[in-house]
C-alpha cells in the first residue's frame, strides 16, 4: 500500500511540472503584486445632443415692405440647463433685429432685397447653445433653418405719351420728340431707364438704334412724374425713302419692373435732291433746220412734285423754239418734256440754255430749285 501511494505522488508531481502550472495565475492583481489596481479618471460629463431642440415655424410668407416676425425658442429635455439663442446669419438680413431673450426676430424686406423677380427665398439660420453646468459639463448645440418667402409687389412704370411734330426730313441733323411717364420707384431722374426697340415687320426699316434720350425732367410737385425729350439722328436717313416709321419705347424701373410698351409712329420724308435730265447731250443742228427732242427731268429719289418754272432766254437765243413739260403719269417727281429747237435764223455757235425746275414737298415744307443746262451746237447750213 505504501508503495502504491508513493507511485501516485510521483506521477502527480511530474504531471504538474510538465504543465508548468502557476498557483497564482487566476488570483486578483492585488494578490499577485500586493498593489491596488490602476483606474483612468472620468472626463467631463456630456449629455445626448438629441435632447436639445430649436422650436421655429416651418416657413414664413412675407411681402415687400411688410414686417417679418419670427418667434423661435430653445428647448431641452434635461432639467437645469441654461440655453442661449442665436441667429447665425444676421448679415443676410440688412436692418433686421433679434432679441435672444424673447426669441423674436424682426425684419422689413425692402425693394432692394428683390430686384427683377416675382419672389425670393431667404433662409434664417437659428441655433441654440447650452452653457456648461454640473448637469452637462460639455456644451452642445442644435440648429434650425427657417425659409422666408418674400413676395415682390413693385409698381411698374407707365409711359404716358410720346409726341413728335413731323414729318421729319431725312438728312437733317436731329429731330426732337417729347415724352411723359410715371415711375413711383424713381427717387430722381437717375433712376429712370428708357429702352427702345423696333416695331413689327410691317415697318421694314430699323430706326430704334438711332434714338436716344436727350433730357429727363422730374416734376417738382409730383415726384413720380417725369418728362423729357428724345433725339432722332436723321443724318443716318439721308438715303432712306419717304414713308411711315415706327419705334417702341418702354421704361424699366430700378427694381426691374417693365412698363407696357408704347408704340410711336411718325413720317420721314427724304431730303429733296437736285433735279436731273435724261438727255445730257443734244445732237448738233445745222442752220436753217428745226429739230424735236423728247427728254425727261426727274428727282433721283422720286420725291416731290416737279414743275418747269423757266426756260430762261430760249426764245431770245433761238427764236421760235420751245420746251413743254408735263408730269409723268403716276409720278409727279418726273417731267416728260419735248424740246423744239428752231435754227432757221441761228448763228453758228454753241447755245447754252438754262432751265429752272422747282420741286416741292408740301407736307414737310421743302422747296428746292434746280438749274439744268442744255447745250445746243448749231453748225453751218448744209449746201446742196
Amino acid at each position: 500500500m505504501r508503495i502504491l501511494l508513493a507511485v501516485l505522488t510521483s506521477v502527480l508531481f511530474f504531471t504538474a511540472c510538465e504543465f508548468n502550472q502557476d498557483p497564482l495565475a487566476n488570483a486578483p492583481e492585488k494578490v499577485k503584486t500586493n498593489n491596488p489596481p490602476i483606474t483612468k479618471p472620468e472626463g467631463p460629463k456630456a449629455c445626448p445632443v438629441e435632447t436639445l431642440f430649436v422650436d421655429a415655424p416651418s416657413y414664413i410668407n412675407a411681402r415687400v415692405n411688410d414686417e417679418v416676425k419670427v418667434q423661435v425658442a430653445g428647448r431641452t429635455m434635461i432639467d437645469g440647463l441654461e440655453l442661449e439663442l442665436k441667429v447665425d446669419n444676421m448679415k443676410d438680413f440688412p436692418g433686421a433685429k433679434f432679441d435672444p431673450e424673447k426669441g423674436v426676430f424682426t425684419w422689413v424686406p425692402n425693394k432692394e432685397a428683390i430686384i427683377g423677380v416675382p419672389s425670393a427665398v431667404f433662409v434664417l439660420n437659428v441655433s441654440v447653445v447650452t452653457k456648461a453646468s454640473p448637469v452637462c459639463q460639455v456644451a452642445m448645440s442644435a440648429s434650425r433653418a427657417v425659409p422666408i418667402l418674400v413676395v415682390n409687389e413693385y409698381d411698374a412704370p407707365v409711359v404716358k405719351s410720346v409726341t413728335s411734330q413731323g414729318p421729319f426730313i431725312a438728312g437733317e441733323k436731329y429731330a426732337t420728340l417729347t415724352f411723359a411717364m410715371e415711375d413711383v420707384d424713381a427717387i430722381d431722374k437717375n433712376d429712370v431707364t428708357l429702352n427702345f426697340r423696333n416695331c413689327d415687320d410691317n415697318f421694314s426699316n430699323s430706326i430704334a438704334h438711332l434714338i436716344k434720350v436727350k433730357s429727363i425732367v422730374q416734376d417738382e410737385n409730383v415726384g413720380k412724374n417725369f418728362s423729357g425729350t428724345l433725339q432722332l439722328d436723321l443724318t443716318k436717313f439721308e438715303y432712306f425713302p419717304s414713308g411711315r416709321y415706327c419705334f417702341e419705347m418702354f421704361a424699366l424701373s430700378k427694381f426691374g419692373m417693365m412698363s407696357e410698351v408704347y408704340k410711336h409712329e411718325f413720317d420721314i420724308e427724304a431730303k429733296l435732291q437736285k433735279a436731273r435730265m435724261t438727255l445730257d447731250v443734244f445732237p448738233d443742228m445745222n442752220q436753217g433746220t428745226m429739230a424735236v427732242y423728247p427728254f425727261s427731268i426727274f428727282e433721283p429719289a422720286g420725291n416731290g412734285v416737279l414743275t418747269l418754272s423757266s426756260v430762261g432766254d430760249l426764245e431770245k437765243q433761238l427764236p421760235g423754239s420751245s420746251i413743254v413739260c408735263k408730269s409723268a403719269s403716276g409720278n409727279k417727281a418726273q417731267l416728260n418734256c419735248v424740246a423744239t429747237f428752231d435754227a432757221t435764223n441761228a448763228m453758228i455757235r454753241n447755245y447754252s440754255l438754262a432751265l429752272t425746275v422747282d420741286n416741292e414737298m408740301p407736307r414737310s415744307a421743302q422747296k428746292l430749285s434746280s438749274t439744268i443746262y442744255i447745250n445746243v451746237r448749231v453748225l453751218k447750213a448744209v449746201t446742196p
